[in-house]
C-alpha cells in the first residue's frame, strides 16, 4: 500500500518534560498500532522546524504530528506537503490542517481550584510568551480566585523553559520560598510510630 508505518513528531523542545512525556505517549499509542515514530526537536527554531517537516515528508512518513515552535496560527505552508498533518495547540485557521487544542482556561481554573481547598490563599500565575495560551490560562486562574473570594496573586511572564520557571519562582518567592500556613502545619506535624 506504499506505507512506511512511520509517523513524524516535531516538538519545539524535546528536553522539556512536558514534551518528553507527550512524545512518550505518542510513541506508546503508535507502537500498539504497529507504527514507529521519528521524533525531531526544533529547539524553538522555525527554520529548523521547517527543515524537519520537509525531511519527514521526503522520507514519506505516513503522517506528521506538529507542535510548532512558532506562535503564528498560519499553517498554510503545510498544505504543500503530501502527508496528513495534525497540529497540536494551535487555533484552527483557514488551512485544511487538523488541529487539537488544550482547553487552557479550564486547565488553569481546575489547577487553581485544586489548590484553594488545601489552604492556599496566595496563588501566583506564571505565564509564557504565547499571548493566546497565557491569556486563556490567566482567565481561568482569575476565575477560580474570584469564585473563592481571593485576590489575584503575583504574576510573571517567562519563556516556557526550566530556566524561565526557575526565574519566575525566584522572583515570586525570593531566594527562599515562603510556605503557606497549610504547608507549615503539614511540615511541622510530628509523626508517631507505634
Amino acid at each position: 500500500m506504499g506505507r512506511t508505518k512511520t509517523l513524524g513528531l516535531v516538538l519545539p523542545d524535546a528536553s522539556n518534560p512536558f514534551f518528553a512525556e507527550l512524545a512518550r505517549a505518542v510513541e506508546n499509542a503508535a507502537f500498539v498500532r504497529g507504527y514507529a515514530v521519528m521524533v525531531c526537536s526544533s529547539a524553538d527554531d522555525a527554520t529548523r522546524e521547517h527543515t524537519y517537516i520537509q525531511s519527514l515528508a521526503d522520507r514519506r512518513v505516513d503522517g506528521l504530528i506538529l507542535i510548532s515552535a512558532s506562535s503564528s496560527q498560519d499553517l498554510s505552508d503545510l498544505t504543500g506537503i503530501s502527508i496528513p498533518v495534525v497540529a497540536l495547540d494551535r487555533t484552527p485557521d483557514e488551512s485544511p490542517i487538523s488541529t487539537i487544542r488544550s482547553n487552557n482556561e479550564d486547565g488553569a481554573y481546575l489547577g487553581t481550584s485544586h489548590l484553594i481547598p488545601h489552604g492556599h490563599r496566595r496563588i501566583a500565575f506564571v505565564g509564557g510568551p504565547d499571548a493566546g495560551v497565557t491569556d486563556a490560562r490567566r482567565q481561568g486562574w482569575r476565575k477560580a480566585l474570584a469564585l473563592a473570594g481571593l485576590p489575584s496573586g503575583p504574576e510573571q511572564a517567562v519563556p516556557f523553559t526550566y530556566q524561565g520557571g526557575n526565574a519566575a519562582a525566584l522572583s515570586i518567592f525570593g531566594a527562599r520560598p515562603r510556605r503557606t500556613r497549610a504547608q507549615q502545619l503539614r511540615w511541622c506535624r510530628p509523626t508517631s510510630r507505634h
